[in-house]
């Protein structure tokens, strides 16, 4: 990390970094992770979908390595793995030496100000924790020359949860970086014209709509509001506690 990583933490052991580009790539390599962890991953999958038999063991993108260039713009050298592996990942602890998880986020602001955030569902794997539209970046993110692009995953991902158009928002000059241990959270401000009641009203419309959504629903949320730690992480309660 260059000196973007030094600007003081808005929540313990969280930072909120400027990003003025994106270099993400695929390689061609394996996750060392999944590879020295092969047998016990494979049993907690075994139990978590045992526990849950919705949870998809779909290809997901992690970052084997990642940081700022000298320029100042983020790369990220991602492997393509099973969500198996990501989750015993993230279950087992997260560690940023084994990989990043880089993904994109809508910071989705109403006229009246903080965010609109969904409310997971109870069949995914995080069920009832809160956060703004995002997702674990996948192969349909990956351009024909290996590059990966993120505000696309962005897009894709708030229209996937809330199912409104990024196009009809007005978006924010360019991403920010929050920085959550392995969790970066690529994150873009759109503004909406409409106020909170309105955004939701639609968003639950929606959500009655979708025979298999992935939000039980969204709620409004401000600075100064009280922030559960087991339903908010740290990195939503940085973003909300600094931007909203």
């Amino acid at each position: 990390m260059t000196k973007q990583s030094e600007s003081p933490d808005v929540v313990p052991g969280v930072r909120i970094l400027p990003a003025p580009r994106f270099d993400l790539r695929l390689v061609d390599e394996p996750w060392a992770f999944a590879v020295r962890n092969g047998e016990a991953i494979a049993a907690h999958w075994a139990q978590e979908s045992a526990l849950n038999p919705h949870i998809y063991n779909g290809k997901v993108l992690i970052a084997a390595r990642s940081g700022f260039g000298d320029d100042g713009s983020f790369f990220g050298d991602h492997c393509v793995v099973d969500f198996a592996a990501f989750l015993a990942w993230r279950d087992w602890g997260f560690s940023a030496d084994d990989g990043r998880n880089i993904f994109g986020s809508a910071l989705l602001r109403p006229r009246d100000g903080g965010f609109i955030m969904g409310v997971m569902g109870a069949h995914t794997s995080n069920p009832s924790k809160v956060y703004p539209p995002s997702g674990t970046l996948d192969l349909g993110d990956v351009a024909p020359d290996g590059t990966i692009d993120i505000e696309a995953s962005m897009v894709r991902e708030l229209k996937e949860e809330t199912g409104l158009e990024a196009s009809r928002f007005r978006l924010g000059p360019a991403f920010i970086i929050i920085e959550d241990n392995a969790r970066i959270c690529a994150a873009r401000i759109l503004e909406a014209d409409e106020d909170a009641e309105t955004l939701l009203g639609e968003i639950a419309a929606n959500i009655a709509a979708d025979p298999e959504p992935e939000l039980s629903g969204a709620i409004h949320v401000r600075a100064g509001m009280d922030l559960p730690e087991d339903v908010y992480l740290p990195y939503v309660r940085a973003i909300i506690t600094a931007l909203g």
